[in-house]
């Protein structure tokens, strides 16, 4: 048995699948975290995953499904990456790491990014005691930007909150009491794939009266733009995103909007298999006119989706607002 810390580089290849798994991850998985995974030999990938909605297969678990449907040389000793502990604990699925042990004479080393708080190591012990090697390995910026909420919710008792903010090339953000649009393609692709991304989308009283949003995803084929328009390569996406670079020693957003351009594919066809939407939250101020043509548009929004949409209505305008006539 051994237990052993390292800083050696993940071979590129490597970083982009997980790169990639652990995008696919975000938003679908709460309140379980998003967890990428893959399996390799020495120097090629042979299956990987992303941990699935509640109650369905964690990573590790998809990246086995995928292992059992190759043939492969029984004497080679495969690796198994990880970028959070194996779970120990029984929930809505069985531990994955009685599905691990089940692997013992093919994979060889496990490589993990985070330990869980919540486990206290018990994963990692039971991996130990079933004689795997154990090894962590930095793989992302830290905080890691799939599982930094994860860690932010158990750390700091709060959520990570990300922040919108669309600007004409004079710098204003609008027309006072107008309804105009700003975001230009690009910016609206990035907002769709912004919301595939988060648990919530919030926005405040004025953008909700102004504006009546709708704050889901919609509209995914126009996602063609990026091949037939915008053509970004790695270079010129390091263009586009090199503001959140070197910023802020606290930001380490770069790899999740550079990840967004690179893989929108990938994320569009999980979109379509797991049809996701975001919660949508509206906080109102004062009522404002064809509030209830607002109201009853979001209610077909949730018929349609099945996802929940939420009206907080600020104490002194609850009187203007016919609280009877509305639920959600």
């Amino acid at each position: 048995m051994k237990n052993s810390e390292s800083d050696d580089l993940l071979p590129h290849e490597f970083y982009l699948e997980l790169w990639k798994q652990s995008l696919l991850a975000i938003g679908r998985t709460s309140p379980n975290p998003p967890v990428a995974s893959i399996i390799t030999d020495k120097n090629s990938i042979l299956s990987s995953g992303a941990t699935e909605p509640p109650g369905k297969r964690h990573a590790e678990i998809v990246a086995l499904d995928e292992l059992d449907k190759i043939s492969i040389n029984p004497d080679k000793k495969l690796n198994l990456y990880v970028t959070l502990e194996p779970c120990s604990t029984y929930g809505r699925t069985k531990p994955c790491v009685l599905r691990i042990k089940n692997y013992k004479n093919k994979i060889k080393k496990i490589f993990i990014e985070n330990y869980d708080p919540y486990l206290n190591k018990t994963g990692v012990k039971y991996l130990l005691e079933n004689d795997f090697e154990i090894q962590k390995i930095e793989i992302f910026k830290k905080p890691h930007f799939a599982l930094e909420p994860f860690f932010s919710v158990i750390n700091k008792k709060k959520p990570v909150y990300y922040i919108k903010i669309a600007t004409d090339k004079n710098g204003f953000i609008g027309i006072n009491q107008k309804s105009i649009s700003i975001t230009g393609k690009l910016g609206k692709i990035i907002t769709m794939l912004f919301r595939a991304k988060v648990d919530a989308v919030i926005v405040g009283p004025g953008t909700t009266a102004i504006d009546r949003p709708s704050l889901n995803i919609r509209n995914i084929e126009w996602l063609d733009l990026f091949s037939q328009e915008l053509k970004l390569t790695q270079e010129e996406l390091l263009k586009q995103t090199k503001f959140l670079r070197n910023f802020d020693s606290t930001v380490y957003y770069d790899e999740f909007l550079r990840g967004l351009f690179i893989f929108y594919n990938d994320i569009l066809k999980v979109l379509e298999n797991f049809n996701y939407q975001p919660k949508r939250i509206f906080i109102l101020g004062r009522n404002f006119e064809n509030f209830m043509q607002f109201y009853f548009k979001q209610k077909e929004i949730t018929e349609n989706t099945g996802q929940k949409f939420y009206l907080i209505i600020q104490k002194r305008y609850k009187e203007q607002f016919p609280l009877k006539d509305i639920s959600t």
